[in-house]
């Protein structure tokens, strides 16, 4: 039969898949095999075994020991308990910003947990909710600041372990008209809870709703009262935060002090601008990226998976053609076999256990982190403790350079074992990926098998269907009846 250039094609790529040498990443996008023998499993294709794996290299394992200290605030938010009382420490890994600002550059990074917010709505009633996260960054030096409330919602539909997802709410400096700091009575009238410290805020802008990129903002049942709360905050721009009054330390209300004062009605010159590096959206969610959301497009609608119409062009799966195959034509053109189905599936099967086992060891290294900082926590709170008895005028500056100095060895500490446990994890997952590729490899050699066979076999079929009808003329010649 003759060599057309497709025929040609495939027998180079064929051909390639015999060669004994060490399959490269650059390799596999120059197979053509990939659609021309099963082009109905184009969303899977041989070439996108090794970069996936890459990807996982680089993203997954990819946090580096410099990030371990910048998520210590979202880290901690995710242990809280939510606001319903239910308890967070079987979430999956939500240090949603390992680019976040620098604790040790940036003064002061104030963050309070588990604070009370109060509102006025559309009918002008007070509405009240608990469980808000508030980080205030402010730097002094270069005249920066961001403000960050945020929570923990339990995303509805997700496949992670926990389903859940911290979502922020930004204030840029920029559109702060005032803030103002005052002591008031307890967030509810009937409350027997000592009075609160209140920040109120009157911004020109409302705030900007900052989630994961491609997820719908919706809650299951159990944290919904708490994402309604955030999404009528985003609507808002006069609303009061009642910090939780564990949080308060004398350091804390100086700084207090301070933010209310730079931001107070009489102070409108010289304000700060926005921090650009608080304020990057790409760094939060473990590099995932965020994104600030459109209410109207991604509040409550699920996103629509369908599979696309058939080509008009194209015949349905099962159609029989009624044309006859040219002699020229590649035989190998078909529809790929069901091995070669159950192929792809067992090549899915290994990668989705490969990525189990992978945020396995990351959840054991998360509670391992989770508990050195509850160490770290104790300390704090026991180190406060002895300050608060023994605080006064003359030792204010000796006492708070010791607690800096007692921060900075715990975080080193952090950095320490962090790096350990990285290194443990990018260890196994070199053993892991490198077992994948031999098992690949082995399965496109099988493959390439499977392919010489068929191909011998559709050709010797066709060419007994060709002698079949061939006719011996008088002059001996054969005939053949094309």
């Amino acid at each position: 039969m003759p060599v057309t250039p497709r025929s040609h094609q495939l027998l180079l790529a064929v051909l390639s898949l015999y060669q004994c040498r060490p399959v490269e990443w650059w390799d596999f996008p120059l197979y053509p095999i990939s659609s021309r023998l099963w082009p109905c499993a184009s969303d899977f294709c041989l070439h996108r075994v090794p970069v996936r794996c890459f990807w996982w290299s680089t993203n997954v394992l990819g946090p580096s020991r410099d990030h371990i200290p910048q998520g210590i605030d979202e880290a901690q938010a995710n242990r809280d308990e939510d606001h319903d009382g239910v308890d967070n420490k079987d979430d999956d890994v939500t240090l949603s910003d390992p680019g976040d600002c620098d604790i040790e550059t940036i003064e002061p990074n104030i963050s309070y947990q588990n604070n009370a917010v109060t509102w006025k709505d559309d009918t002008n009633q007070t509405q009240h909710a608990d469980g808000i996260h508030l980080d205030i960054y402010l730097d002094t030096l270069t005249n920066t600041s961001l403000f960050k409330l945020y929570c923990n919602i339990h995303h509805k539909g997700s496949k992670a372990k926990g389903q859940k997802h911290t979502i922020f709410l930004f204030i840029h400096p920029e559109s702060v008209r005032a803030i103002t700091l005052d002591s008031g009575r307890s967030t509810r009238p009937s409350s027997s809870k000592p009075s609160r410290q209140t920040l109120s805020f009157s911004i020109v802008q409302q705030p900007s709703l900052i989630i994961p990129k491609g997820y719908v903002v919706e809650s299951k049942q159990r944290s919904k009262g708490l994402l309604n709360a955030v999404l009528a905050l985003a609507n808002v721009t006069d609303f009061g935060i009642h910090l939780n009054s564990s949080n308060i330390t004398i350091p804390k209300q100086t700084r207090l002090e301070s933010v209310a004062r730079i931001f107070s009605l009489n102070s409108a010159h010289n304000r700060p601008l926005t921090n650009k590096r608080c304020a990057n959206l790409e760094s939060l969610y473990g590099g995932r990226g965020g994104e600030v959301a459109n209410l109207s497009r991604d509040v409550g609608k699920a996103p629509i998976q369908a599979d696309l119409p058939p080509s008009y062009d194209e015949p349905q799966r099962g159609q029989i053609s009624n044309k006859r195959r040219r002699i020229d034509s590649d035989v190998t053109n078909d529809k790929s076999p069901t091995a070669h189905d159950d192929l792809f599936k067992s090549i899915r099967g290994h990668l989705d256990g490969i990525e189990m086992r992978i945020c396995t060891h990351i959840d054991g290294m998360e509670g391992r982190i989770n508990t050195r900082l509850d160490s770290i926590e104790d300390r704090l709170k026991q180190l406060e403790d002895k300050v608060s008895d023994a605080l006064d005028v003359d030792r204010d500056q000796y006492i708070l350079e010791e607690i800096g100095e007692q921060l900075d060895d715990c975080i080193t500490g952090v950095k320490i074992e962090s790096e350990e446990l990285f290194k443990a994890i990018d260890d196994r997952a070199d053993m892991t990926i490198e077992r994948l590729e031999q098992e690949v490899n082995e399965r496109i050699d099988q493959l390439g098998e499977e392919v010489k066979d068929s191909t011998a076999e559709l050709v010797e079929e066709s060419l007994k269907k060709k002698l079949v009808n061939a006719s011996l003329r008088i002059d001996g010649s054969v005939f053949l009846d094309i």
